[in-house]
């Protein structure tokens, strides 16, 4: 006998002996949940309650959470069934708070609480003022009531769409959803205006058939569609997606748990504000305050709620909305999304800016500095025609004079010596000579004085210039131009006109030619002048034409490359061409 005494001491120290109410170190708080907590609703006031208790006081507190399925299991038979489960659950272990969420869920608590938690203080949220007038509060329940005010939504759609014309108010079959539905129609007092229409209890089906054909100047309304007249239930916030989704107008709602799921927005409370008023309720019952000294109190967040996703969705301003409106997702633009995006913008622009003054300079600068060089070859090329005449005008007055002198003397020279045969043939030979110089010397001074372009154009002047050529050279000259040249500007006209000037002094000057041809055509975008002769020449003269063409064209070269065009001097055994392509601008 005294060994088994012994052991039970023994034992005593680990056996889990039941304290005595009020010797408890432990608080607990049954949470009575209407359906399930996977609704996001439930959640946010389950976490931000639990939240609250954990965080704000220095008890122990445990938390039992319950399913009514009361949206499932609507009928009485299954709140029998559920109160039964609670008795039997807690007969052994009373909590200290029991908090009811929703309306059905409250009205369970306080009908059935003497059957499983007889005294036991009532907190109860998520209950609209309406639904807590339709019983008889206990005096040790009290809450947070929240504000259902579909006529502020209402009132909101309307901000948004003031041309709207038509209204649908969508509401299921669960009690819950008739008694929002038998709410909103006692708020919504709709102008005349607006053609009014309630679709509730309806199959789903039904529901999105008819608003997939609604038209632009409609206000949708969801209240609450847990169940559908088919009898099948739906998560709220599902169901405010599809419906959303499927309507071709926008969709208002009364309830948080819609934002975020297509809804526009509404007049709302917030879940996390309330499971947290709601806490400090249930804190302020355990640290010993009589219940029934606490009224139930209005929640104090209700706000116009919008998804700005939405409004940019349906073009619906911002502007409309009313003062201190909540804007939730809305996008971000530009800036917030890169703090740093303006600064390193900025300076990029800056810096652009300064390369683009320096380049606009340059290109100034470079302008400036060609207009100076084409002023200033059109300078030289005046003087040079001025030189070239003033030449040519010397030769023909003063050298030419003294040739046709010197012409005349040796005739008289020759009639004075005629009985002399041989100073007769000298005399015959230099006279020869004299002729033959009489005629290069006009020929020259005619290559030098240029025809005017300004009197007779360039084709004119090509013709009469290359034939005059022909006639004082005795070469035989062809020139081929269909009326080309005045096309061109009289910048570029000089320049072809001094090419032919070029080629041909260079023709008389070096080559043993007999013909001459000179080609002025029009291919596509381009003009072509080509200056070909037949001379033949052997290898040192072919380099000393080179060298001459390079020393009497060079100028006309970078004329031609001024102009973006090109010049080409070739020199063969059977003659010289000399090649100009010019653009036509």
């Amino acid at each position: 006998m005294r060994r088994l005494l012994s052991f039970v001491l023994c034992l005593l120290p680990v056996m889990e002996i039941p304290p005595v109410r009020g010797q408890e170190s432990h608080q607990r708080v049954l949470f009575l949940f209407p359906n399930s907590d996977e609704f996001p609703s439930a959640a946010a006031v389950s976490t931000a309650l639990r939240n609250t208790l954990a965080n704000q006081s220095p008890l122990k507190i445990e938390t039992f959470n319950e399913f009514l399925d009361l949206a499932q299991f609507p009928d009485a038979a299954q709140r029998r069934r559920a109160v039964g489960h609670l008795a039997e659950r807690y007969a052994q272990a009373r909590p200290d708070v029991m908090l009811a969420l929703g309306p059905d869920t409250l009205k369970t608590a306080v009908s059935s609480r003497g059957d499983f938690a007889p005294a036991v203080p009532i907190v109860f949220c998520c209950v609209s003022a309406a639904h807590f007038s339709s019983f008889e509060r206990p005096a040790d329940a009290t809450g947070i009531l929240s504000e259902f005010n579909v006529s502020e939504t209402m009132a909101l759609a309307q901000r948004l769409q003031p041309d709207a014309r038509h209204l649908v108010v969508i509401a299921g079959a669960a009690p819950f959803d008739l008694t929002l539905a038998q709410i909103a129609r006692g708020q919504l007092r709709p102008e005349d205006r607006f053609d009014a229409r309630y679709l509730v209890g309806l199959p789903i089906e039904t529901i999105l058939d008819e608003i997939g054909r609604l038209s632009r100047d409609t206000i949708v309304i969801l209240l609450s569609l847990i169940k559908d007249g088919a009898g099948r239930n739906f998560a709220p916030p599902d169901i405010a997606e599809e419906i959303a989704r499927a309507s071709s107008a926008p969709v208002y709602g009364p309830l948080a748990s819609y934002l975020g799921r297509g809804v526009v927005g509404g007049h709302m409370d917030s879940f996390d504000a309330i499971g947290a008023q709601t806490g400090e309720l249930v804190l302020r019952i355990l640290r010993g305050e009589d219940p029934r000294s606490i009224p139930p109190q209005m929640s104090t967040t209700p706000a116009f709620r919008v998804d700005g996703r939405q409004l940019e969705r349906w073009s619906l301003r911002e502007s409309d909305l009313p003062e201190h409106t909540v804007v939730m997702y809305k996008t971000a633009s530009l800036l917030d999304q890169h703090p740093n995006l303006v600064p390193v913008a900025s300076a990029a622009v800056l810096l652009q800016s300064a390369i683009l003054l320096l380049m606009l300079n340059q290109m100034r600068g470079r302008r400036r500095t060609q207009r100076l060089l084409t002023q200033s070859e059109e300078r030289r090329d005046i003087l040079q025609d001025e030189e070239r005449a003033r030449i040519a005008r010397d030769l023909h007055d003063s050298t030419a004079q003294h040739l046709t002198a010197i012409g005349l003397a040796l005739m008289r020279s020759k009639e004075e010596t005629a009985a002399d045969s041989g100073a007769r043939d000298a005399l015959e030979d230099i006279r020869g000579l004299l002729k033959q110089a009489s005629k290069e010397l006009n020929a020259y001074t005619y290559l030098l004085h240029p025809p005017s372009l300004q009197r007779d154009g360039l084709d004119q002047a090509l013709h009469r210039y290359v034939q005059e050529f022909g006639r004082r050279t005795g070469l035989k000259t062809t020139i081929r131009s269909n009326d080309e040249g005045r096309k061109l500007s009289l910048q570029l006209q000089q320049s072809v006109l001094r090419i032919v000037q070029e080629a041909l002094a260079n023709l008389y000057r070096h080559a043993s030619a007999s013909r001459v041809s000179v080609n002025l055509r029009r291919v596509g975008r381009r003009l072509h002048l080509v200056i070909s002769d037949d001379g033949g020449r052997s290898k040192r003269e072919r380099e000393r034409c080179s060298l001459a063409a390079g020393e009497g064209m060079q100028q006309i070269a970078a004329r031609m490359q001024q102009y973006g065009g090109t010049l080409d001097v070739r020199s063969r055994s059977t003659g010289t061409t000399v090649h100009a392509v010019m653009p036509l601008r």
